[in-house]
């Protein structure tokens, strides 16, 4: 028998040590008192898990913080595994019994090959170690099975540098775009959109913004942005790999890694890549509406800034624009917890209003740009109604005011909070007729 959907979430941000000892649990008792606080007077073994006992045949484990090591060294002939982190299961409907938990969730991170055990917990909530180094294959086992784990900034994998030599690397790939066709799993054609469908807006600095909007008879909100790579695998093939800064769907753990094929302006088969069971399996293909001029910008703060800090991006190319803000991934309700939907979020969380925190934290919108300094609403996220607004226009004020410096645009919104972009692309102007180029960092 099996159970679910379950929350799972990991405690604290140090790593765990299992410490073993042969013999009975005196000695290993007596260290634990000393080095735990010791740790702690040092400034770690803050939250998460401070010590559990995992006793053996003729052994006594200990599960402690890395720190707790530091502070005091492990008493001769101790054995130390390290590094692990320790992950609490709950389920939203009622108390279940570990066995339950455990024969649901076994067969799950075993077939993944994720090291794990089980560690006692009285009156306590199941607790799982799971190697660190496994986490991320854990996270992405787990979603596809319908469960929940956070948080994701301890799950997802981290959020890549810069690379100053992005835009020799993404020139193929720059552009706005428009999606014609979408295939998942491949074979079974899930969307022919319209012209109104998605578009992807690329920028030479890496930076990307795709506005997915619902369709007729869909639900779901896919708008994403984030930042684009070419990187090289073996036998010389070139990866297309997308890390989503700010997403409307929960994370899942997943690299979006592609295989690219192009035919002139058609991206005729962008192919998710590897196979295998813990992968989404789909093909999309993309035709290019504009290949330049391009300009980019990042949102770095707004003042005043109420709750969590947004990011987004707002890029321009050609006579398309595309702006996607929200709340990094790893922050908030429905970024902060990898998961495989946002029903599906809910249901784990317990009712947790995912959807409200959307929209009035997110936004997404594309439109025109009529000429510089000039722009209008296609669609937007939130309000059918827009359609056909001015977001921005120089010459009556529409949009607020917007002041330039030599790397940012400080943008003076009509109510009152200030947004400050960092220019990451600048090949032409878009809110000034003439106006001078800016050089971004």
């Amino acid at each position: 028998m099996t159970v679910g959907p379950f929350r799972l979430q990991v405690l604290g941000v140090e790593s765990l040590a299992v410490v073993s000892l042969p013999g009975k649990g005196g000695e290993a008792l007596d260290w634990l008192a000393t080095a735990l606080p010791a740790a702690r007077n040092a400034g770690g073994a803050k939250g998460g898990c401070a010590a559990l006992s995992a006793g053996g045949c003729n052994s006594t484990a200990v599960v402690v913080p890395e720190s707790a090591l530091r502070a005091v060294a492990p008493p001769p002939g101790a054995n130390v595994d390290t590094p692990w982190a320790a992950l609490e299961v709950s389920f939203a409907k009622r108390a279940v019994s570990d066995a339950l938990v455990l024969a649901s969730l076994a067969p799950v991170l075993s077939s993944a090959k994720v090291r794990w055990r089980a560690l006692p917990a009285a009156q306590a909530p199941c607790l799982l170690l799971i190697r660190e180094e496994d986490l991320s294959a854990a996270g992405v086992a787990l979603v596809r099975a319908g469960h929940a784990i956070g948080p994701a900034a301890r799950v997802c994998p981290p959020r890549p540098q810069e690379d100053t030599a992005a835009s020799g690397k993404n020139a193929e790939h720059v552009g706005a775009w428009t999606l014609t066709r979408r295939e998942e799993p491949v074979g079974k054609t899930v969307e022919e959109p319209d012209e109104k469908g998605p578009l992807r807006l690329q920028a030479p600095s890496g930076v990307y913004v795709e506005v997915r909007l619902p369709q007729e008879g869909a639900k779901e909100q896919a708008s994403c942005a984030g930042i684009h790579s070419v990187v090289e695998v073996s036998g010389g093939r070139q990866m297309s790999v997308r890390h989503r800064v700010v997403d409307f769907r929960p994370p899942t753990g997943r690299v979006l890694c592609t295989q690219v094929k192009f035919d002139k302006e058609v991206m005729a088969a962008e192919l998710s890549y590897p196979h295998g069971r813990f992968r989404d399996e789909y093909i999309e293909a993309w035709s290019r509406i504009h290949s330049g001029p391009m300009a980019a910008l990042e949102l770095i703060s707004e003042e005043p800034s109420v709750g969590p800090s947004r990011t987004g991006y707002w890029i321009f190319c050609g006579s398309r624009f595309g702006r996607v803000i929200g709340l990094p991934v790893g922050q908030g309700i429905a970024s902060g917890t990898c998961c495989g939907s946002l029903e599906q979020l809910e249901v784990c969380l317990g009712g947790a209003s995912a959807r409200e925190e959307l929209h009035t934290r997110y936004e997404a919108v594309w439109g025109d740009i009529e000429r510089p300094g000039r722009l209008r609403i296609r669609e937007e996220v939130w309000s059918k109604s827009k359609s056909g607004d001015l977001i921005y226009d120089q010459a009556t004020g529409v949009g607020g005011t917007l002041t330039f410096g030599p790397s940012e645009v400080l943008h003076c919104l009509p109510n009152g909070v200030k947004q400050r972009w960092r220019i990451r692309d600048w090949g032409f102007d878009p809110f000034r007729p003439g106006g001078p180029l800016p050089a971004p960092l």
